[in-house]
């Protein structure tokens, strides 16, 4: 293996999956987390965060020392190929709504316009609830309670929410 181009230690460990630890699947997107300070090398299958796992970096380069050239990809960039063989392609990190100017007003107003939405859908629930209730009280069966509950809820809901987009017209 040539030499040590990576700004992380050999010894230092990288956050994968099994099936690359294992030597099942390629290593098909790569990225330094600067959030997590290291390396984090993924397959192209979706995975939840209960199937990552910690290796030794020096482990999975000596599997794939293709990931030596990654060394000058851009901390939170993410390099990315179709397969074992293709070149590695860079990609800079996608900036999110805060990072972007103005956004956290957008946000703001966008909470402040949904408001009358919460609690028109709070007041169609409370009539469903006092449905039920009261339903409950005249002895009618648990089945016979929710189903009616439910179409006030929908039915009082769907009024609300179409008074709502009526007064934005």
């Amino acid at each position: 293996m040539m030499g040590w181009p990576i700004s992380a230690q050999a010894d230092e460990d990288c956050s994968t999956v099994k099936d690359i630890v294992d030597g099942v699947m390629p290593i098909l997107s790569a990225l330094y987390d600067l959030d997590a300070c290291r390396w984090c090398f993924m397959t192209d299958e979706e995975i939840l965060p209960m199937e990552c796992v910690e290796a030794p970096l020096k482990d999975i380069v000596e599997r794939d020392p293709s990931l030596l050239h990654l060394a000058d990809l851009p901390p939170g960039w993410i390099a990315t190929r179709e397969s074992l063989r293709s070149p590695w392609i860079y990609e800079a990190p996608v900036a999110t709504n805060a990072d972007r100017p103005g956004n956290a007003a957008i946000a703001r107003r966008e909470i402040a316009t949904n408001k009358p939405t919460f609690v028109r859908l709070v007041a169609a629930a409370a009539v469903a609830l006092v449905v039920g209730v009261t339903l409950h009280q005249w002895n009618y069966s648990s089945r016979t309670i929710a189903l009616v509950s439910a179409g006030a809820f929908c039915v009082i809901g769907f009024a609300l929410l179409l008074a709502i987009s009526k007064s934005d017209d």
